[in-house]
Formats: C-alpha cells, sequence, structure tokens
C-alpha cells in the first residue's frame, strides 16, 4: 500500500470530536456506526466512555455522538472502557475495561452480543473472554476477523504493547491460547481488514516515522501466511505530530485514526480524523 493511496484526512468536527480526547475510532461493518472512546466530562459512567455516532446514510454528516451508557460502559466512576470493535456480522462487541471482574483490575477484553445488528443500544450483559486472552497485564484494541474458508475465525488485540492473535468460534468463544505475533514486534493496536490480509497499526517514534506516534500498515498474501514487516503510511496520514489509535474499514477503503492537537484544526489533545482511497 503505497503513502499516497490515501487522502488528506479529514477532521471529523464537533459533532464527534470535543475539547476532551477521543481515541480509538473503528466503524461498524455497514460503515453506519462509528464506535470511539472518550474522557469528555459529559459521562455517565468511567473516565473513559465507549460513544457511538451515526449518520443519516453513508453520505449524510456524522450525528450527535451519544454515549453507549450501561451495560457497555462500567458502573463505577473509575470504570474504564473503550477500544471497542464489531465482528464481521454486527452481532458482537469486543472492547477493554478494566471493570469488576478484570483480572488484577488492568484493562481486559470483554464482549457483549446483540440480536439487532443495526441497533447500537441493544447490547447484552458484558461477557469476560477469560484467562486465554486475559491476564494481568493489559488486554486492549481487540479486531475480530471472520473464518476464512476451511480455517478459524481469529480475534486479534495488544498484551502490553505487542500483537497477538486468538482463535475464536463464531459466538465469540476463546478456542486456543493466544499466539504472540512476533513479527510484529513493536507495534500495537492491531486493526485488521475482513479478509485477513492487512493489519493496520501504530507505533511510538522508537519505532522510526515521522513523529512522536505513526499509523503503519503490514500486509499478506494469504489468511494463514506471516505478516510482512510494517510499512509507515507516510504523509499525509502521518505529520510530525503524532497519529495513533487508529483503525481500518471492513471492506479496506476507509482508515480512522486519532491525530493530536499537532496536526492544527484539533478541538482537543486527541480528535478523530477520517481518510479514505481509491478502489
Amino acid at each position: 500500500m503505497a503513502s499516497g493511496e490515501w487522502s488528506d484526512p479529514v477532521h471529523l468536527g464537533p459533532e464527534v470530536n470535543s475539547p476532551s480526547r477521543e481515541l480509538a475510532p473503528s466503524l461498524s461493518p455497514d460503515g453506519l456506526s462509528l464506535y470511539f472512546n472518550s474522557d469528555r466530562p459529559v459521562t455517565t459512567n468511567g473516565p473513559f466512555d465507549i460513544w457511538v455516532s451515526r449518520p443519516e446514510c453513508l453520505e449524510c454528516p456524522w450525528g450527535p455522538a451519544r454515549n453507549l451508557g450501561s451495560p457497555v460502559n462500567g458502573p463505577e466512576a473509575d470504570d474504564i472502557d473503550g477500544t471497542a470493535s464489531l465482528s464481521p456480522d454486527g452481532h458482537l462487541l469486543f472492547w477493554s475495561s478494566n471493570r469488576e471482574g478484570s483480572v488484577g483490575g488492568s484493562l481486559d477484553i470483554w464482549m457483549a452480543r446483540r440480536a439487532d445488528p443495526n441497533d447500537d443500544f441493544a447490547w447484552g450483559e458484558p461477557v469476560h473472554l477469560g484467562p486465554l486472552v486475559n491476564t494481568e497485564g493489559h488486554e486492549s484494541n481487540p479486531s475480530h476477523v471472520a473464518a476464512a474458508p476451511g480455517g478459524p475465525a481469529h480475534l486479534y488485540f495488544a498484551r502490553n504493547g505487542e500483537v497477538w492473535v486468538a482463535t475464536i468460534a463464531h459466538d465469540g468463544t476463546v478456542l486456543g491460547t493466544p499466539v504472540h505475533v512476533s513479527e510484529l514486534a513493536g507495534a500495537s493496536s492491531p486493526s485488521v481488514r475482513r479478509d485477513g490480509l492487512e493489519m493496520i497499526l501504530w507505533a511510538g517514534s522508537e519505532f522510526g516515522g515521522l513523529g512522536l506516534a505513526d499509523v503503519w500498515v503490514s500486509t499478506r498474501h494469504t489468511p494463514l501466511a506471516p505478516w510482512g514487516d510494517p510499512v509507515n503510511l507516510g504523509a499525509p496520514v502521518n505529520t510530525a505530530g503524532g497519529e495513533l489509535e487508529s483503525s481500518i474499514s471492513f471492506d479496506g477503503m476507509t482508515l480512522l485514526f486519532s491525530g493530536t492537537e499537532a496536526r492544527g484544526g484539533s478541538l482537543g489533545r486527541q480528535d478523530i480524523w477520517i481518510s479514505t482511497r481509491r478502489r
């Protein structure tokens, strides 16, 4: 993926962004729901909550962001919820939380189900993904990849700043011990395209790049092949500031990320930006 493929990023404006921090944007499979986490003061739950914005149509402006509320966002004042991501069929939501039931009070991966994939406020009770995925370390940024023909589904996630992957069943049950994706050491927060052939990540300046943090991409030729060396997306996505907590849409045509105020035009410390590429 050449750096020139991505369009100039567009700031999503005050309907989505605020003077607070907006991080970890992620689109629903149909592109009509934008999930992200924010520590804006108008919250009903914890210091970071998951919010959602919806447009009236794919070509319409994003609607005012709404707090996702219970039961997805934890009930306690110090509960942190974020890095939400949906399954390809829209029935499962995976996210990170330190709510009661998390191992050692750290961020763990949780999951909820809904019957109607178009109702953003119909999520069932959260389910902890258990000890195969969750540890006393920091687990976040889940990304569900549907099963390839003849193969299982996978859940990619970050553990202590490294990429891991677990085999999961259709209902989200973890089927085996996660594997460290060692070829991507140094990059974190994986977001994988629907076909499992492209992964968007971000890494700090110690990984190289243009600024304090940059967005990178790794690709492979088949869903079972090792991942290739990460390639910096370059300009216009990355700047001398910081671009982080990125994700790619299920069809691979849309890139979202959190940009720091150094980009210019931001409302707060981190805001959400969007870029697209030609087919």
